[in-house]
C-alpha cells in the first residue's frame, strides 16, 4: 500500500528540488519562508492636520502569503477638543496599487480619560496609512490600533 512506501522510503545522500510552479507540488525551504516573515519598524510620519507633531512608537508586523498585520502605537500633541487630527505613518512593506482602501481600526483615550474614541485606518497610497479620529477632550491621547492589508491591492 502506499503508506508502507512512505515507512520504506530511505535516502542515502542529498535531496534537492525545483521550486513549486503548481498548487500540486510541495515548495522549497526557500518558498516556504519568503511567504511568512514579521519583524518591527519605526514609521515615518507625515501631519496633516489638527497636531503639531506625532510620536510613534516601534511597530510589529507579521507577513503571511500577501497579507500584512501591523499592531502600532502613537502620540499626536497637542490635540485640542473638537478638531479632527488626520496624519500619515509608513507601512512596513508597499501596497501593489494605491487606491483608497479602509484597512483596520483603532481607538484612542486621552490621557486621564474615561473613555475611548473609535480611530480610521486607510490607506491611501502604495506606502502610507492614514490615521484619523476626531477629539473629544484636549491632551495627549495615546492611540492604538492593528490593522491589516493585501500587498498585491
Amino acid at each position: 500500500t502506499d503508506d508502507d512506501l512512505i515507512n520504506q522510503l530511505q535516502v542515502a545522500g542529498t535531496i534537492s528540488a525545483s521550486p513549486a510552479t503548481t498548487a500540486n507540488q510541495v515548495p522549497t525551504w526557500g518558498q516556504v519562508q519568503a511567504m511568512a516573515s514579521s519583524g518591527s519598524y519605526t514609521p515615518t510620519v507625515n501631519v496633516i492636520t489638527g497636531a503639531a507633531s506625532v510620536s510613534v512608537h516601534s511597530h510589529t508586523y507579521i507577513k503571511i502569503g500577501d497579507i500584512v498585520t501591523v499592531y502600532g502605537e502613537s502620540r499626536p500633541t497637542p490635540v485640542v477638543a473638537g478638531v479632527t487630527v488626520i496624519y500619515e505613518i509608513s507601512l512596513p512593506i508597499a501596497r501593489a496599487n494605491t487606491t483608497t482602501k479602509a484597512i483596520g481600526f483603532g481607538s484612542m483615550n486621552v490621557a486621564g480619560g474615561s473613555t475611548n474614541q473609535f480611530v480610521r485606518l486607510e490607506s491611501t497610497s502604495a506606502t502610507t496609512v492614514r490615521i484619523s479620529f476626531n477629539v473629544n477632550a484636549a491632551g495627549t491621547p495615546s492611540v492604538l490600533y492593528s490593522f491589516q492589508y493585501d500587498i498585491t491591492q
